[in-house]
């Protein structure tokens, strides 16, 4: 009897390990913009300006912000629309710049972009 239990219990263990790994495990994306008047990171940032982000593992996931004071702008991205491994295009009218999505945390997938003499 105990060998019966004790193989159900490995059963039952072994089917929820399963479906937890088949379970997507998707992140939102997060992905902050600096914008520089000058050409170092010491010139003060640029408001007002707008901010396109394009992940293209869809090709039409287009998120738009505005900058801020300090010349920060911050895009989220809901869970599925870009993973790690795939490129993510943003814009601020006269410059774009494309990167790949690489960095993750327990929470979020990250990435950073700086834009000079804007």
């Amino acid at each position: 009897m105990k060998k019966i239990i004790a193989l159900f219990v490995l059963v039952l263990i072994a089917s929820v390990a399963l479906v937890a790994a088949s379970v997507n495990l998707s992140k939102p994306t997060v992905v902050d913009v600096r914008l520089y008047s000058g050409s170092s990171i010491y010139t003060s940032g640029v408001s007002g300006k707008t901010v396109n982000v394009v992940c293209l593992r869809t090709g039409s996931t287009v998120a738009t912000a505005i900058s801020n004071s300090g010349g920060l702008a911050r895009v989220t991205l809901p869970a599925g629309q870009c993973d790690l491994g795939d490129k993510v295009v943003v814009s601020t009218g006269s410059t774009t710049k494309v990167s790949t999505l690489i960095r993750t945390t327990s929470q979020i997938n990250l990435i950073a972009f700086a834009f000079f003499n804007q």
